[in-house]
């Protein structure tokens, strides 16, 4: 996923496209969505005035899409909630969950089969479930 300031910068050349009357276009929030984009708040002025704003996801293939109505945006919200359990898996944190589990299970085995477990890959594997576990529920910033 590009990093913010590019997302702002596509974010503004789509506003300037569909709004051209629009000056001053400026991005005053955004917000991370877990694993699939940003949520962006974008206020502009029309005609000297300051509009209300509007808010716009871009997802992590840098598509945005802008919410005109409160409504489309609620539908999009409720869509994206309704995904499927299997199309959930293949997310960012899906993959770092299923992979977090196998080092977790391997790493039992490993620890729980007496005599057979040599100390250099119980630490390789240790190291590996650690870092999957700061993966998975890491924290991240947004500038």
């Amino acid at each position: 996923m590009a990093n913010l300031n590019e997302i702002k910068e596509n974010v503004i050349k789509e506003y300037i496209c569909r709004y051209p009357q629009w000056t001053d276009i400026k991005i005053t929030k955004s917000i991370k969505n877990s694993d699939d984009g940003y949520y962006l708040v974008v206020k502009a002025k029309e005609n000297d005035i300051e509009t209300e704003g509007e808010i716009c996801f871009v997802d992590n293939d840098k598509k945005v899409r802008i919410f005109s109505t409160i409504e489309e945006l609620i539908n999009f919200i409720g869509d994206r909630q309704n995904k499927k359990w299997y199309l959930q898996m293949f997310t960012k944190t899906g993959i770092s969950a299923i992979v977090t589990l196998v080092l977790l299970v391997t790493l039992c085995i490993l620890v729980f089969r007496p005599g057979q477990a040599d100390q250099q890959v119980l630490q390789f594997i240790g190291g590996a479930f650690l870092a999957a576990i700061g993966f998975l529920f890491g924290t991240t910033t947004t500038p």
